[in-house]
């Protein structure tokens, strides 16, 4: 086993800082993690070190970076699988061998929340408006099971 170069050591090092970058910097904003790994690698560069450890301080380094790249890829693949619970939730009943319920604003054309939102704004004014703008109708409707007759 040969003894581990100097372009060897500063890729695997430049690799695992660009996925600590990746993975903990930018999602919350601390760069405790990124400061820990130079100064590991400040502490290891500053010794003399024989050849022998010098190379199981970059086969260490390696598995981190795989580790780390894996993980990172992993996530990436789970994000596209999972891309919503609405959606989780049906691909998993329909494993299963069930099926989902329709939910009410499907089974009204409104497909989205916003949609739905829309809807019961709009019957919320035409209830505050009063009867007579439900229209001429209105009173030979049966009333909503939910409300008390008015």
């Amino acid at each position: 086993m040969s003894s581990a170069t100097r372009a060897e050591v500063l890729s695997t090092y430049r690799g695992i800082l660009r996925e600590v970058t990746k993975q903990y910097v930018r999602f919350n904003g601390n760069l405790f993690w990124r400061q820990q790994v130079m100064a590991t690698y400040r502490m290891r560069a500053s010794k003399d070190v024989e050849p022998k450890v010098l190379r199981g301080f970059v086969t260490d380094g390696e598995n981190l970076l795989s580790y780390l790249r894996s993980g990172r890829d992993d996530g990436a693949l789970l994000a596209n699988v999972w891309a919503d619970d609405s959606e989780k939730l049906t691909k998993t009943a329909n494993k299963v061998g069930f099926a989902m319920p329709k939910r009410l604003g499907n089974i009204l054309g409104l497909g989205d929340a916003d949609a739905a939102a829309e809807a019961r704004e709009a019957r919320e004014a035409s209830e505050a408006a009063g009867p007579d703008a439900a229209g001429p109708d209105a009173a030979a409707r049966p009333p909503d099971q939910d409300r008390p007759p008015q």
